[in-house]
């Protein structure tokens, strides 16, 4: 794990750490959230994405504990310390308290996957320590939160006991953590880059082999900057596992029309636009099912095309491939929001000539955040002009949010720089 300089965050929660436990930590980790610049939703179809590491984090400090009782804290809950006696901290989801996932389902889920996977170097119960957390990743803004807690979390734990682990390895156990634990079927995606980002690069995962690339970004030319909607999702209330469900029905249709003479089709990375068009023509594909399977297909295509594009430093081309990207999740995956849309028509409008070459949705859905992929020496023009803009809109829209007893959104937005993965300070 790379190793760090102290930073603002890094003396945050070591104050917090002092005044909570009274002590002062052992280590402090700290893993970031993450920007998808496109591949949305093909993750768990084992297809492609190309997320980017922020330069926004979760940072953990911990502390070894003698008497085998763990405790933790969020600055998030201050009054609020978790605390569980020795050989009572909870070893599955089931056992833990809180019908609906809590931050500390989180945390347990990263302790325990971490531990069943090195069981020799962590031992058949965690060593007794305690545990803070602060982030300022934006929480339920589609920018990965939830993984930048596992990861850290599941880092601080391998500091904790001595161990050095693979990025991609650490990624695995704490997707699992999200699977078993927050009851989450994410793809690889998230805990990926949040494990294993580089400094000024994207990272094209194939989701498939678990395989990433580094993609270098040309920050003398471009931007990627993320505008918060201020509109809050809650994707554990299930539209993200029907869409996860509807794939799965896309692909058992898709096989079953191949036959076992047509190869192997295990998930919709192995179906081609193609394939899916001459299905729905067919009728085998129908409805949502036939959407979502269009969506996935053509957005893996996209995902490699905007990959190529950059690398060739094309940002023209790759922003119109953005563009493609937000109509696919808005009109076939239905996962968009009219907040999310106007934001992304009024980048549009904006054009080249205001600094922008292109924009989506980034994240789950449903709310969260527009990712633009801006000019370097307009971005914070645009940053301003774009916040200004859309909070005129909401303003304008007052009285029917107020109406339907819906939040008024509170916008925000900056300028993502590509960040390094999971670290440890000095």
């Amino acid at each position: 794990m790379k190793v760090v300089p102290s930073d603002s965050i890094c003396e945050e929660v070591k104050d917090f750490f002092r005044e909570t436990f009274k002590e002062e930590p052992d280590y402090v980790v700290g893993a970031p959230g993450r920007v998808n610049l496109i591949g949305e939703h093909t993750d768990y179809q084992g297809g492609f994405v190309m997320p980017i590491a922020l330069d926004k984090k979760c940072v953990v400090a911990i502390r070894r504990r003698s008497d085998g009782v763990h405790r933790m804290a969020t600055k998030f809950a201050p009054d609020e310390v978790k605390t569980f006696e020795k050989g009572e901290l909870p070893t599955k989801r089931e056992d833990s308290d809180g019908e609906h996932t809590q931050w500390w389902h989180y945390v347990l889920g990263a302790i325990q996957c971490t531990r069943e996977a090195f069981p020799d170097k962590v031992g058949t119960e965690p060593p007794g320590f305690d545990l803070a957390i602060v982030t300022d990743v934006p929480v339920g803004a589609g920018l990965s939160s939830s993984a930048s807690v596992e990861v850290s979390v599941s880092a601080a734990l391998e500091a904790l006991c001595g161990m050095e682990v693979d990025p991609i390895q650490r990624a695995k156990i704490c997707q699992r953590a999200e699977h078993e634990w927050a009851r989450m079927p994410c793809g690889l995606m998230d805990q990926a880059i949040s494990s294993g980002g580089l400094a000024g690069h994207a990272m094209l995962l194939d989701c498939r082999s678990e395989e990433p690339s580094h993609v270098p970004l040309s920050t003398e030319k471009t931007r990627v900057l993320v505008v918060d909607s201020g509109v809050r999702h809650r994707l554990v209330d299930g539209a993200y596992a029907l869409r996860a469900e509807q794939c799965k029905q896309a692909v058992a249709a898709l096989s079953k029309r191949r036959g076992s003479a047509g190869g192997s089709l295990t998930q919709l990375r192995d179906a081609t636009p193609e394939e899916v068009a001459e299905a729905s023509t067919e009728g085998v594909l129908t409805g949502d099912v036939r959407m979502r399977a269009e969506h996935v297909t053509s957005e893996n295509a996209r995902c490699l095309r905007f990959a190529e594009l950059m690398k060739q430093g094309d940002v023209e081309a790759a922003g119109e491939e953005m563009y493609s990207s937000h109509a696919s999740l808005r009109d076939l995956y239905a996962v968009s929001t009219p907040e999310i849309d106007w934001l992304v028509d009024h980048a549009k409008g904006l054009g080249i000539q205001g600094g922008v070459y292109g924009a989506r949705i980034t994240g789950g859905g449903f709310g969260g955040c527009v990712v633009m992929l801006v000019d370097a020496g307009k971005a914070e023009s645009v940053r301003s002009s774009v916040l200004s803009a859309y909070r005129q809109w909401v303003e304008g829209n007052r009285d029917a949010y107020e109406r339907h007893l819906t939040p008024v959104p509170q916008p925000g937005a900056f300028v993502a720089m590509p960040s390094d993965g999971a670290h440890r300070y000095e």
